[in-house]
C-alpha cells in the first residue's frame, strides 16, 4: 500500500491546479469524441477521417478515463499510484498525438500538445515523488 509523504504546499498546489487542468481539458475532449458524430468531429479535427471510428471512440474512452484517474484516486486517497498512472497513460496518448501533428505540420497544435505533454510528466513526477 502507497503512503503519500508531505511536500511544500506551494508545490502540492501547482499540482493541483495542473491536475484539474489536465483533468478538464481531456475530460471534455474524451467526451466530445465519444458523444460528437464523427462527421462534426472531422470539422475540427483533420485526423478524425484517417482512422476507423471505433479508434477515435477508444481514444476518447480513454481520455475520460485517463481524466477521472487524474484527480479521484489522490483526493480520495484510494490508490493514488493511479493518479500517477494515469498521468503516464495519457502522455502515451499525447506523443502519438504529437507524431501526428508533426507528420501533418500542424505545428500550432504541436505546441500545445508538447506543453500538454510535459505538464502530464511534471504531475507524474510529482506525485511519484510524493508516494515515494
Amino acid at each position: 500500500m502507497s503512503t503519500i509523504t508531505p511536500t511544500s504546499k506551494s508545490s502540492n498546489a501547482i499540482l493541483w491546479i495542473l491536475q484539474i487542468l489536465m483533468a478538464g481539458l481531456f475530460l471534455v475532449s474524451g467526451i466530445f469524441k465519444i458523444i460528437i458524430p464523427l462527421e462534426e468531429l472531422a470539422k475540427q479535427m483533420s485526423w478524425i477521417n484517417d482512422y476507423p471510428s471505433y479508434t477515435v471512440r477508444v481514444i476518447g474512452l480513454a481520455e475520460v478515463l485517463g481524466g477521472l484517474g487524474l484527480i479521484f484516486p489522490w483526493l480520495l486517497k484510494i490508490a493514488p499510484r493511479l493518479t500517477v498512472w494515469a498521468s503516464y497513460g495519457l502522455a502515451i496518448i499525447m506523443i502519438f498525438a504529437l507524431a501526428l501533428h508533426v507528420v501533418e505540420s500542424q505545428w500550432n497544435n504541436s505546441v500545445s500538445v508538447a506543453l500538454f505533454l510535459v505538464a502530464l510528466l511534471f504531475i507524474a513526477s510529482g506525485r511519484k515523488k510524493q508516494l515515494a
